[in-house]
């Protein structure tokens, strides 16, 4: 599917900002303790000849989990609903400056996961400790719905700081599409993921991804399941459309990765360093065909 993962951070805080939020960015939340640094040395993507949809084996625990938009750690985790330049005086002043750098009118609450159409069930692999897997599928689930949030809104800048260094070619070919066609006018909800899966990798796979230029893939992966979609539409300036990055049929995608606390005012997200589709013979063990 297309798209994936993050880094970087501003300086201090700004305590106005006004209409487009232009302002100063906001002071460091306090780190976790997750990895902060090197930033992941991304695998490259092959496109197996026959894409496969993975299945959750019987063995799987099934886990709720709760998502939130920003994590604890974010200063914007106290607002609860997207608020609008007009009533600004609502944001916590810290949560103001961690948005000053990006180009926007609006600030997302807590609510915005709420309308995800990807699921809260998650399954895990027989072994993960419960508390391991709610943590890597949390930052995963924040991850998706804050990408394609700033790819829905056109805000260029915040899709670099969360999305993948391994990203770079795509970061490029969005850049490029948004000002070619003026931005995007559909961005539809086939694009999330339907359901995940968190498992561990074997040394076959973590040979694999480093094969393809990952230099130290994670042994914990997330398997998502995408359905088919037309892809997102990019408006043009004259009125007319293009259709791009859509998937024709149904296909599961492997990720291996850690929880990284971004520099984007969301906070923690589950950072992919591999990735891959099912399908390749070499991810068999992960995606049960």
């Amino acid at each position: 599917m297309p798209f994936r993962s993050v880094h970087r951070r501003c300086a201090s805080a700004a305590a106005v900002v006004v209409c487009a939020l232009g302002a100063g960015c906001g002071s460091d939340a306090a780190r976790p303790a997750y990895h902060t640094s090197p930033s992941p040395t991304f695998a490259a993507e092959h496109t197996p000849a026959v894409f496969v949809t993975a299945v959750p084996v019987s063995s799987d625990s099934v886990i709720t989990i709760t998502p939130s938009t920003y994590d604890p750690t974010s200063p914007c985790f106290s607002v609860a609903v997207t608020t609008t330049v007009a009533s600004l005086n609502a944001v916590p002043a810290d949560c103001l400056g961690a948005w000053g750098s990006f180009t926007h009118s609006s600030i997302p609450g807590q609510a915005l996961i709420a309308g995800s159409p990807v699921s809260t069930l998650v399954h895990v692999q027989q072994g993960i400790p419960i508390a391991e897997a709610t943590a890597d599928a949390t930052a995963y689930y924040r991850f998706v719905t804050a990408r394609l949030w700033a790819y829905s809104k056109n805000i260029t800048n915040l899709v670099k700081q969360i999305d993948t260094p391994g990203e770079a070619a795509l970061d490029g070919a969005y850049a490029e599409m948004s000002q070619k066609f003026g931005g995007i006018t559909l961005l539809p909800q086939c694009m999330y993921p339907r359901s995940f899966r968190v498992t561990r990798v074997d040394a076959t796979v973590q040979a694999y991804f480093q094969s393809e230029g990952a230099a130290h893939p994670s042994d914990v992966a997330i398997v998502d399941n995408y359905p088919v979609c037309p892809g997102i539409v990019f408006g043009y300036q004259d009125g007319s459309a293009k259709t791009l990055f859509g998937n024709a049929t149904a296909e599961s995608d492997v990720q291996t990765g850690t929880i990284v606390h971004t520099d984007s005012p969301f906070g923690n997200m589950f950072i992919t360093d591999g990735y891959g589709v099912c399908g390749e013979p070499a991810l068999k063990s992960v995606c049960g065909f």
